[in-house]
């Protein structure tokens, strides 16, 4: 035996066993240290209260068995017995001894014709007939499997097959002890008597070469007595009728549902019929997703948006989704699972290799190996008929008994077998009742005398006349065949292809079935398939590595190394813990004779593996128990301990030790799963960073509110109240995007949410997507979708809204070394090199995009709506886009009125500062050279070893009339960044600030002429020196230090850097803001207003009827988005939305955002900015253009992508003037994803999202890092620029609805000065 194979023998013992848990992170390493010192030997049986959580989908099973037949219900049975919680899923249903069909209009009724083309039957049909090309196969579903309809021949396993090279040397050691266990459950009896068939085989078997003698007469498993069996089921004697393949109606056959399966489900285990198991998948450790903000969050939920730090503390995070303990999920289809730790699968060589090739396209590893080496066992079937021998070979019914004894009539279908020593076997089998003899006939063809339709309807009319004697005979044809078969999957189709394997021997057994047909003069009609087999074996071989077969000899999965840089290369021991299959599938060659008995031995070894698995792994999670309950161990069951801390919501139960025996009357299976009530279907197709993408998803609504998916207790949202649950679900389905995967990305997980509230937005509507995707390749992405619906111009763009769905598309793990070859050669790189269109998180490039709905397919989304509600859920849907749209109704919980803030304070105040930090400010107040009053804010450095260099002061500009760099009440803050970075702040309060009102009117050019100079002057007296500074500004800010240096009021040597914030020497806005200016809004309300040109946006502000009137006006004028708050409302109405509510939080909303007061009178001068497009003095005249040479320092443009007030071509505009102009220099523009205007400064997460681009920008200045390395084209001349043309499509649709707005207010006007 080589190294590899002894180290797959090491993998069975349960210190390898928790090796393979650790480097899974299935447990903790210190789990494992508490609960590997626990012997279960020790453990008193009489369990205590236990937990149970309700859902199985967050608490699951100890194991899932797939399949009932030899394999899956010997599994099932065993774990059941060593105490796990097993589930049992079963694609067929329950069949009790009278139901099987016994006449050809119920056979037909419940056959399954599986073709290349499609599927005819439903799929849970007791008889599965699988065609593909010239290859035909049977098999069986029902609880109880292949055993259902078998002639139930127990035979041992040839010496032949066990020399075979390929036959797993681990199972000798202990076969015969599997074999016994196997026989001692099967309980096979032989065969009583001698029937007609047999005395005719027996007396023309010499015409096999060399055939050898075997015993008198073989075992099945049948009852030839009443007897009650081994699982206590009471079974009755045989009445040898001959139609056992079938099914027995005489509750005769002891098949795997009378014995494993009984004995299972007497020992705990439960059982689900009609359940298809598409594909399953690992429940390890994937990146959390949150919805706060646009990045990460604290919490470990998947219900927020965006990927989980690495500082989050998730030792105790089980999923994805936050679900604990459990390591495998079982997918039922695209959305419903189970989840469990071991999973057994034993669905029958085509169930087992679908299974796992499903999985593997969605990224489980597995060895190249799987679907290949599939045997059928050397089987194929001839048909011998119109033979004058009394061979009595056509099943009987009832009303023959009488007139039949029992060795007179068919018997048991075969009772003999005759072995060649040319390798193959041949029996001679009973047809059954149920099918017309003439059946066999229209699917083969005589091979001597030919037949024809009218020959075989003439001998069919003969039989049921009753003219002939029952002369016919099924031979069934055994062997050695190549085991060269294959199963894949079509692509195209999705559907499972079948290549049998070839047999050398195949003439050779059909020459011997002519000269048995000939000897008994008979006409023979061979199978026009090359084979047609009811014994399949193979596909996940049993082999000592991931080179040769894709499991070990316990029936562990290997799971190939990642790393191996050749796929065919790979000899990998390494398995994945917890995956086990359990059939025919793992036998790697032919038998030779009927593989029952093979199988359920093998079955028996792979039971006992998992059942050693399932111990070890539980008393690792004892340990976790005992941790957290001060290490007093508590004994639970099996996989199902949860610390209590963390079960909240539990059922207490008792478990006897000894559960009363169960009659064949109780051993009913439980109910299907329950359906989703609605199920929708939608396809979107758009974009994902330039690269086309198709998005197919399939959503089950209709959640319950507890579901986990959906609620998370340990996760802290902003969703006020909830959602209906017609509105919630989880979704499936796949992702076409070939230039990031050539193949198709499927949707492991995810859910959708298409009434999200925020209490930040109460007015907007959210519909939210998070998605885990999976590829064949290994590699596994993370997509956030959201589409936004806002009441806004009566839901002008509702339509638009509705069916477009912003993405976020991120890569979370690499395809494996051996798949990376077959991915396209622009995949890494697009990965690798985020462009500006992208973000980083974690390292990945998080790639943003935009699907849509077209109305075709939403067409289809209404006509496939699938469920009992979906009445409801169209109406709760429509409901909700009228509460939208059209009521404009806030979803939020009723909370007290705000208090707004006290307008008559003189000054402004400053708010108490709730986070404080240790660097202390001094307020410098500053009278300009025009007479006017400002101020500004020095922060001392708490590290004053030594002097300030001229990189570390940093002068703050803010916006109008609003706090930008100092926010109190926050967590964090430019400031308190600078400040924790080395750098020297000063804060500027300029004229147009909240802290001075002014005593006469004033314009731009005013502040950028005397407020900037004057207060460059007092840094430098209070710093001693005149080295350059770096000045950061925002918005009108940004103007003011453009305006300074442009104009010559400021010298550029003066300054050392710039970084702006949604400002530029250009200010370009929205298409809404342009036809605000546009129209003679502002001269009508400076108009209104008078002389008091400083307003306040408050409902109580004193201010007279003037501004009560112009407040109204604000109140009138449409807005991106709405808000609760008065005072915001009539601020954005003025000014434009200056932020999106979604990234503020509620204290900086209420204290920064909204300025008690501010002055109106340098609005017009702005009007003029933006109208012209650039910077003009307050007459118009462009006096600043025409110096861009004073501009002579690196700058850094930052603006929000998700346009709000200012557009990117602010920035873009300005980088691409600089680059022209002063090439010698490094300047950038940045975009951030999900920000708007003022909350790249004040928002929430702008410290992990903005700040860093800050301060790169700073540290490149401090570190001689900006200048460019290469000459950048430019001649450095004059360039006339132009304004900006907006968007006509919107832009005149603002137009004609400010028209109209105008016209209503004149009208109101003229109405408030008559009356």
């Amino acid at each position: 035996m080589d190294f590899r194979t002894e180290e797959a023998k090491l993998v069975d013992t349960p210190e390898q066993q928790m090796l393979l848990l650790l480097q899974d992170r299935s447990i903790e390493a210190d789990v494992f240290a508490n609960g590997n010192g626990h012997q279960l030997d020790a453990v008193d049986h009489d369990y205590e209260l236990q937990l149970q959580l309700q859902h199985s989908r967050v608490n699951g099973y100890d194991a899932i068995v797939v399949g009932s037949g030899y394999g899956g219900a010997v599994a099932a049975c065993r774990l059941a017995q060593a105490g796990s919680k097993v589930c049992v899923l079963e694609k067929g249903r329950r069949w009790e001894s009278p139901d099987f069909p016994d006449n050809l209009v119920d056979m037909l009724k419940n056959t399954t014709w599986n073709t290349p083309f499609g599927t005819i039957g439903q799929a849970n049909n007791l008889f599965q007939v699988r065609l593909d090309g010239d290859c035909l196969a049977l098999t069986g579903a029902g609880v109880g499997g292949g055993s259902l309809i078998n002639a139930g021949v127990v035979a041992p396993t040839p010496a032949r097959t066990r020399r075979d090279p390929r036959w797993p040397q681990e199972w000798e050691k202990e076969w015969s002890k599997y074999e016994s266990m196997s026989a001692s459950m099967l309980e096979p009896e032989t065969v009583p008597y001698t029937f007609p068939k047999k005395e005719i085989m027996d007396a023309i078997k010499d015409e096999l070469e060399d055939v050898q003698d075997g015993p008198k007469n073989i075992k099945v498993s049948m009852r030839f007595s009443d007897v009650t069996n081994v699982a206590g089921v009471k079974q009755n004697a045989c009445t040898a009728c001959g139609n056992c393949i079938t099914g027995c109606n005489y509750n005769a056959k002891n098949s795997t549902d009378k014995n494993y399966m009984a004995a299972a489900l007497n020992a705990g285990a439960e059982l689900k019929v009609e359940t298809t198991v598409l594909f399953i998948c690992k429940n390890q450790k994937e990146p959390a997703i949150c919805r706060g903000g646009s990045g990460v969050c604290a919490c470990a939920s998947w219900k927020c948006g965006n990927l989980k730090s690495s500082g989050c503390n998730d030792s105790e995070v089980r999923g994805f989704n936050g679900a604990k303990g459990r390591s495998w999920r079982v997918y039922l289809d695209e959305v419903t699972y189970l989840s469990a730790d071991v999973v057994v699968l034993a669905a029958g060589v085509f169930g087992t290799n679908e299974i796992l090739l499903r999985s593997r396209e969605r990224g489980l590893n597995l060895s190249g190996r799987l679907g290949k080496g599939v045997s059928c066992n050397g089987n194929n079937i001839c048909f011998l008929s119109d033979s004058p021998a009394p061979i009595n070979g056509y099943g009987i019914d009832s009303k023959n008994f009488v007139s039949l004894t029992t060795p007179q009539r068919p018997g048991v279908s075969i009772c003999n077998s005759y072995t060649s020593s040319a390798g193959y076997t041949i029996q001679g089998a009973t047809y059954p009742k149920s099918l017309p003899y003439s059946f066999l006939k229209f699917w083969t063809y005589g091979s001597q005398l030919g037949w024809n339709i009218p020959n075989v309807l003439w001998a069919q009319l003969k039989i049921w006349a009753n003219t002939r004697s029952s002369d016919n005979l099924v031979l069934n044809m055994m062997g050695y065949d190549e085991a060269d078969g294959e199963l894949t999957l079509d692509k195209s189709s999705g559907r499972l292809r079948y290549v049998a394997p070839h047999d050398a021997n195949m003439a050779k057994k059909i020459a011997a079935c002519k000269r048995l047909a000939k000897r008994i003069r008979g006409q023979l009609h061979v199978c026009k398939y090359r084979s047609a087999s009811v014994h399949l074996l193979g596909g996940c071989n049993a082999a000592p590595d991931s080179k040769r077969g894709v499991a070990n000899a316990d029936g562990q999965v290997f799971d190939p190394a990642p790393s191996s840089s050749s796929f065919d290369d790979d000899h990998s021991t390494q398995i994945h813990p917890g995956l086990y299959v359990c059939d025919g599938s793992l036998i790697p060659c032919a038998v030779g004779v009927n593989p029952s008995a093979t199988i359920t031995a093998a079955a028996e070894r792979v039971a006992a593996a998992a059942a050693q698995y399932v111990r070890t792994v539980a008393a690792a999670r004892a340990g976790l128990s005992s941790k957290a309950n001060g290490n007093k161990f508590q004994p639970q069951s099996l996989l199902d301990s949860v610390s209590r801390e963390s079960s909240k919501d539990v059922t207490d139960f008792h478990r006897s030790p000894q559960l009363p025996p169960l009659s064949l009357k109780s051993l009913s299976a439980k109910d299907p799963l329950k359906q989703a009530p609605v199920v929708v279907r939608e396809t979107l197709r758009g974009q994902v960073a330039g690269l086309a993408c198709q998005l197919n998803v399939i959503m089950h609504m209709g959640l319950d509110k507890d579901d986990e998916c959906c609620e998370n207790p340990g996760c802290v949202h902003r969703s006020f109240g909830e959602a209906h649950e017609f509105l919630r679900g989880r979704v499936g389905g796949n992702m076409l995007i070939p230039s990031i995967d050539s193949e198709v990305l499927h949707i492991l997980d995810g859910c959708v949410d298409m009434c999200w509230k925020d209490e930040r937005t109460p007015y907007t509507q959210y519909m939210h997507y998070h998605l885990l995707l999976a590829s064949a390749t290994g590699a596994r992405y993370v997509l956030n979708g959201k589409k936004e619906m806002r009441p806004y111009l009566g839901g002008v763009f509702g339509w638009h809204e509705s069916t477009t769905l912003l993405v976020k598309f991120q890569q979370i793990s690499p395809a494996t070394a051996a798949a990376k070859r077959v991915l396209p050669t622009s995949a890494a790189a697009i990965f690798q090199s985020p462009s500006a269109e992208s973000q980083q998180s974690n390292g990945n490039a998080v790639l943003q995009g935009v699907l849509t709905v077209s109305l075709v397919e939403l067409l289809k989304s209404t006509i496939t709506l699938q469920g009992s509600a979906k009445f409801s859920f169209a109406r709760l849907l429509v409901e909700s886009l009228i509460r939208t749209y059209i009521l404009k109704n806030p979803r939020f919980v009723n909370q007290p009125d705000k208090q707004e803030k006290d307008s008559e304070k003189a000054v402004y105040s400053p708010l108490p500062q709730m986070y404080p930090h240790n660097a202390k400010y001094v307020l410098h107040e500053i009278t300009t050279d025009d007479g006017a009053k400002i101020s500004i804010k020095q922060w001392i450095c708490s590290d004053k070893s030594e002097k300030p260099t001229s990189s570390n002061v940093v002068l703050l500009l803010n916006g109008h009339s609003i706090e930008n760099y100092w926010l109190p009440t926050e967590p964090t803050d430019v400031v308190r960044t600078l400040l924790q970075n080395g750098y020297e702040p000063w804060l500027l309060y300029t004229r147009l600030s909240p802290l001075h009102i002014p005593d006469r009117d004033f314009n731009l050019d005013d502040a950028a002429k005397y407020d900037i100079p004057a207060a460059m002057n007092k840094i430098e007296e209070c710093r001693g020196n005149k080295l350059p500074i770096h000045v950061i500004a925002h918005c009108v800010g940004g103007l003011h230090i453009h305006m300074a240096v442009l104009g010559g009021y400021v010298h550029t040597s003066r300054i050392a850097s710039l970084l702006c914030t949604n400002t530029s020497m250009f200010f370009s806005v929205t298409n809404l803001a342009m036809a605000k200016l546009i129209l003679p809004l502002m001269p009508i309300s400076m108009a209104i207003m008078g002389r008091n040109t400083t307003f306040s946006p408050y409902k109580t502000s004193k201010g007279g009827l003037r501004h009560q009137l112009l407040r109204f006006i604000a109140q009138q004028i449409p807005r991106s988005e709405c808000c609760d708050n008065y005072a915001c409302n009539t601020f954005c109405g003025v000014f434009g939305n200056g932020f999106w509510h979604a990234n503020v939080t509620s204290t900086a909303h209420d204290n920064y955002t909204t300025p008690p007061i501010f002055p109106m009178c340098a609005m017009p001068h702005l009007r003029k900015i933006i109208l012209t497009g650039h910077l003009v003095d307050a007459a118009g005249r462009d006096i600043y253009m025409k110096f861009p040479e004073r501009l002579s320092f690196p700058t850094t443009y930052i603006n929000g992508e998700k346009e709000i007030l200012v557009t990117m071509n602010t920035g873009r505009k300005a980088r691409e003037f600089m680059n022209r102009h002063h090439p010698q220099f490094v300047h950038v523009h940045q975009t951030i994803p999900d920000y708007g205007h003022s909350d790249l400064t004040i928002g929430e997460y702008s410290n992990r999202d903005v700040f860093p681009y800050i301060l790169d920008h700073l540290r490149r200045v401090r570190e001689g890092r900006h200048y460019s390395q290469g000459k950048l084209s430019g001649s450095g001349q004059g360039h006339e620029w132009e304004m900006e043309r907006p968007n006509k499509s919107s832009f005149y649709l603002y137009l004609v609805f400010g028209f109209l707005l105008v016209f209503l207010h004149a009208l109101f006007i003229r109405f408030y000065i008559l009356y």
